[in-house]
This record gives C-alpha cells, sequence and structure tokens, in this order.
C-alpha cells in the first residue's frame, strides 16, 4: 500500500526529508493561502522499508544553480510574476533512489545518458 503525504518545502532555506525509499514526487506547488511552497510525495506504507534522508532546495528564475542540484519540479505563484524551481541534492540521488518522479525518470535518464558519452 501507498499513500500521499504533504510536506512543506522552505523557499529560502534547504529542506531536509526523511522519505521512505521508493518514494515518488507528485505535485509541487505554491498555495497561495498559505502563501508557502509544499511537496506531495507518494510513499510505501509498509514499516519494513527504511527512510532516507533527502536534501531540497528552492531556486528562484535567473538564479545561479549549483552542478551538485538536480531539477524535480516548478511552481508558479499566480498572482505574483514568481516561479519556484525545486532541486534534489545530486548526492543524494544515485542510482535509483531520486525523488523526481514519474514526470523526472525519463528526464534523469537522459541526462545520465548525456553524461556518459
Amino acid at each position: 500500500m501507498k499513500t500521499v503525504l504533504k510536506y512543506q518545502i522552505d523557499e529560502k532555506e534547504t529542506t531536509t526529508l526523511n522519505l521512505r525509499e521508493g518514494s515518488e514526487l507528485v505535485r509541487f506547488e505554491y498555495v497561495q493561502a498559505d502563501k508557502a511552497l509544499f511537496a506531495w510525495f507518494e510513499e510505501p506504507l509498509r514499516a519494513d522499508i527504511p527512510t532516507t534522508e533527502v536534501e531540497f532546495k528552492v531556486i528562484r528564475t535567473g538564479h545561479p544553480i549549483q552542478d551538485e542540484y538536480i531539477y524535480l519540479s516548478t511552481a508558479l505563484d499566480v498572482i505574483g510574476p514568481e516561479a519556484f524551481h525545486l532541486y534534489q541534492s545530486q548526492q543524494q540521488s544515485t542510482g535509483d533512489k531520486s525523488f523526481g518522479g514519474r514526470q523526472n525518470k525519463d528526464r534523469i535518464d537522459r541526462m545520465k545518458l548525456s553524461e556518459a558519452a
């Protein structure tokens, strides 16, 4: 069995979450009512699945992105002209432990192929 859990993501500081292995990002959104960023992850419910500390960082459009971060998703403030880009630390995304979700698996695989060339 699985469930979807919601986590607040800090827009200025790095956010560290303890996610079960096999978790996938299903949505990243700026919630106007809370004036905050949230990420929803589909996570396994089995208690025997270990958790992993995963580091996320929000980077705004036009700001520099360190090489060790992998793009996951973008959230928009529909009232203000803001875009928030969610990145995961690459140090924790080796192998199949990236939490980029279904929509990013192909992009990450393509990126790995291009790095090998």
